[in-house]
């Protein structure tokens, strides 16, 4: 048989071509090093928005670690030192000021220096005298907040509470705090979860009993916090904790209610709804979060690649194309909301949307960062 009559049955019977895979390490790099030049550390606060940035950077450094990653966030942390053992000591007030607390707790559990123990000492005692509703939800505002007046819990608290609590059992392998970990999510999920769709309202005030909003209004973001927050504590259960079960079933569960919304464009939009209108824009930070959600969950087991790796594609896709490069060579970062407090659907779809954001940087970045190699459902 001639050469050419069997080139059908040769290529009939070669694998097929594997997957392609998203390229994406190299981009965030330059996202993270853009932003440190950008965004020089002793000029930063220590709040929520800077956390996600410092927490976007280490995801950033798994991948390029040779871009000073470490050294940024101790200069960071370090030009506020002094005044967390000053007399007095600096203190924290809301859920979203300590929140950098999970960036000192993970550099220790690095270098048991005790060099940010001053830090971890303040938020040890804003914990202790924070306001908790019934069950047990530690309330998003403290005494001396600008919200103070407010008695509420608020999804955020998921990750700014959350997230440190896990940080301080890396640092410290200590159980106490899994297991605290573990009682504000079941907390959370009691008080903020819709039973009926399975996605988080932004708030519950604790006066009234009532959500906020009270109808079935889901802000995209604060949904990114609790999946994000819940996949990291699943990820730390050890084998047969009593608690992995049912964890694992409310992420699930809470995971495949926000398939159902992903947009067209493969992000998702500010509220989270089946079928977005033009004002439900959709939104770069929740998106870049819950994306990242999604693939640690799949990594875990926890969610199947076949409902989830097209999904993944598309947000990871939908998310390139809010990153831009200008003329002079610097890179944007286009579609984050600004701060965002409880209210409802008119409120959240008003809420403004601004380029380069040091949050939705961070949270792009980390995502691009986790997504590196991963291999694609199908090639485009």
């Amino acid at each position: 048989m001639h050469l050419v009559a069997l080139l059908p049955l040769l290529t009939a019977c070669a694998p097929p071509e594997a997957p392609q895979t998203h390229d994406t390490a190299p981009l965030a790099r330059i996202l993270a090093e853009q932003g440190m030049a950008r965004w020089p550390a002793e000029s930063l606060p220590l709040d929520w928005m800077q956390t996600v940035w410092a927490t976007g950077l280490l995801g950033v450094e798994e991948v390029a670690p040779d871009i000073g990653v470490e050294a940024y966030l101790q200069s960071w942390l370090d030009d506020e030192l002094p005044r967390f053992t000053e007399e007095p000591p600096k203190e924290f007030n809301s859920s979203d000021s300590m929140s950098p607390t999970m960036i000192a707790a993970a550099l220790e559990a690095r270098a048991p220096t005790g060099r940010y123990t001053p830090i971890l000492d303040a938020a040890d005692r804003y914990l202790s005298a924070a306001r908790y509703a019934d069950n047990g939800a530690i309330q998003h505002w403290g005494d001396g907040s600008v919200f103070e007046q407010l008695e509420q819990v608020w999804v955020d608290s998921m990750f700014m509470v959350g997230m440190t609590a896990l940080r301080r059992y890396d640092q410290t392998g200590d159980d106490v705090y899994l297991d605290e970990a573990l009682a504000q999510h079941d907390a959370f999920v009691e008080l903020l979860v819709d039973p009926n769709d399975h996605l988080y309202r932004h708030a519950y005030d604790v006066p009234t009993g009532e959500n906020i909003p009270a109808e079935a209004v889901y802000w995209a973001r604060g949904n990114s916090w609790a999946l994000l927050m819940a996949v990291e504590l699943y990820a730390r259960l050890p084998q047969g904790h009593p608690g992995a079960e049912g964890l694992g079933a409310a992420f699930q569960a809470h995971a495949e209610a926000v398939l159902t919304t992903q947009a067209e464009d493969g992000l998702w939009p500010t509220v989270l709804t089946a079928s977005p209108d033009s004002d439900n824009y959709t939104e770069t930070s929740a998106a870049a979060l819950i994306v990242t959600a999604l693939m640690r969950g799949q990594d875990l087991g926890l969610l199947h690649s076949t409902q989830t790796t097209p999904a993944i594609d598309r947000a990871l896709d939908g998310l390139r194309g809010r990153v831009t490069e200008e003329d002079d060579g610097a890179w944007v970062v286009e579609g984050t909301s600004f701060g965002t407090n409880p209210g409802d659907y008119e409120y959240y779809v008003s809420v403004a949307q601004l380029d380069d954001i040091i949050l939705g940087v961070g949270a792009v970045a980390w995502a691009f960062a986790e997504a590196d190699g991963r291999p694609r459902a199908e090639t485009p």
